[in-house]
């Protein structure tokens, strides 16, 4: 059927349509359809070593790393005596009617200060700040992860990128290879105007399916070269880490390793472990403080006639508060609080964990059965496609039967794509979950 037999409102929309595609078309550069070579590339590895560096997350974990660090030392410092010195002096002038006199005095002390019993206080606050500190650490190793992911996800998108302006590259060419054969058989009479205007239509629309791509993988590169710190676009090289899952991957070890080692879960405990050391804290201010000091102090004034002194004291003294104002019971109710905030915590994150990595290892089991069936699939589309274009050639099959064998490859390499990037990222989240980068 020629374009004379469509009826004019249709004919109209399609001479509209091609008349828009070929200004597109015509406006396009070729360069627009390829790759820019000149750009810098990174591997999974490099792109994550860089973000590392960069990411203000790292910095501000690593900066509560070194304040808990700072308090661990502090709490050691506890059990430590006190040592302080003074020293002073001055000078007076006194009038009277008959005459004037001036004076002045000068001292000095050294002391020495050791707190012997706290109510079991410093105890608490060390187990609390050892807590504190190893929830920072994993608070560290769970932003490293969380960065690593977020660079996997970019670099894994990227690769998408890259691959699906392949398929498109590829669809181009197949629907250049129609049009030109719906060309050359118009001009042998054996064709229609019909067959050759859809194979343009189709043409334009693979043009524009190429723009479309190369603008998504400009998009990731800029995206990865932020994450690395650079101030342009980074193009991701493939390597081996990025193609496949780890062969000795084993699901059920890796969540009995998960429960034990994942950063979050980790930071959970730690603060659980923290919250009950500060319960022990808040009753030590029900318990007597005994404390204990020693000094030698030195003082003289100008005047002869008071010579100087000097001596040393050694005191033990023990205080209790007997009423407050209930300022011990409101503190032991806030720490009893939040360590049952922080139990609780700890049994949720560990649920959750779980839960996360049961629905991730199906999305991976999945991902890895769907590949070889999409691989499958690309083969008998593209054998489908081969056949269709010598049908049509030998004037056996249609044009529209010659599309649909293009959509129907196009599809096929596109969904293996897919699979793959499900797969990668499955793979990525997994590991993410316990901390590690894959």
């Amino acid at each position: 059927m020629g374009i004379r037999n469509v009826t004019p409102s249709r004919r109209w929309r399609v001479r509209s349509l091609l008349r828009a595609a070929a200004i597109l078309a015509a406006s396009v550069p070729l360069s627009a359809f390829a790759q820019e070579p000149s750009r810098p590339t990174a591997t999974l590895d490099q792109a994550i070593t860089q973000a590392l560096i960069h990411d203000p997350r790292i910095v501000q974990a690593r900066g509560a790393e070194d304040s808990a660090a700072a308090a661990q030392k502090a709490a050691l410092g506890n059990y430590l005596p006190k040592l302080s010195a003074s020293a002073s002096a001055g000078a007076s002038q006194t009038n009277v009617p008959s005459a004037s006199s001036v004076g002045g005095s000068a001292s000095a002390g050294i002391s020495l200060g050791y707190d012997v019993f706290t109510g079991f206080r410093r105890g608490a606050e060390s187990a609390q700040a050892d807590a504190q500190a190893e929830g920072a650490d994993a608070d560290l190793s769970a932003k490293r992860a969380a960065v690593a992911l977020g660079v996997e996800q970019t670099f894994y998108t990227a690769l998408q990128a890259k691959e699906l302006l392949e398929v498109a590259n590829a669809r181009l060419q197949s629907a250049q290879a129609g049009l030109d054969a719906a060309k050359r058989k118009a001009a042998a009479g054996l064709g229609t105007k019909s067959d050759e205007l859809r194979a343009e239509v189709e043409l334009n629309s693979a043009q524009q399916a190429v723009l479309e791509a190369n603008t998504q993988a400009d998009t990731q590169a800029f995206a990865l070269g932020r994450q690395m710190g650079v101030d342009g676009p980074v193009n991701a090289q493939v390597d081996a880490s990025a193609q496949v899952v780890d062969p000795a991957f084993d699901a059920k070890a890796f969540m009995a390793e998960l429960l034990g080692t994942a950063p979050e879960l980790v930071a959970a405990r730690a603060q659980s472990i923290a919250a009950t050391a500060g319960v022990s804290a808040a009753k030590s201010s029900y318990l007597p403080q005994v404390t204990a000091s020693a000094g030698y102090d030195w003082s003289t004034r100008l005047d002869p006639a008071f010579p100087g002194n000097a001596g040393w004291s050694v005191r033990v003294g023990i205080s209790f508060p007997i009423f407050d104002g209930f300022a011990r019971d409101e503190s032991l109710t806030r720490a009893e609080a939040q360590q049952r905030t922080a139990e609780a915590t700890v049994e949720d994150t560990q649920r959750a964990l779980r839960a996360t990595a049961e629905q991730l290892a199906g999305q991976l089991a999945l991902a890895q059965a769907k590949i070889p069936l999409a691989e499958k699939s690309v083969a008998a589309a593209e054998e489908d496609l081969r056949a269709q274009q010598q049908r049509y050639d030998n004037g056996v099959s249609t044009m529209l039967e010659l599309l649909t064998s293009q959509t129907g490859a196009t599809e096929a390499k596109t969904a293996l794509v897919q699979a793959r990037f499900d797969c990668r990222l499955a793979y990525a989240q997994l590991l993410s979950l316990a901390g590690r980068a894959s």
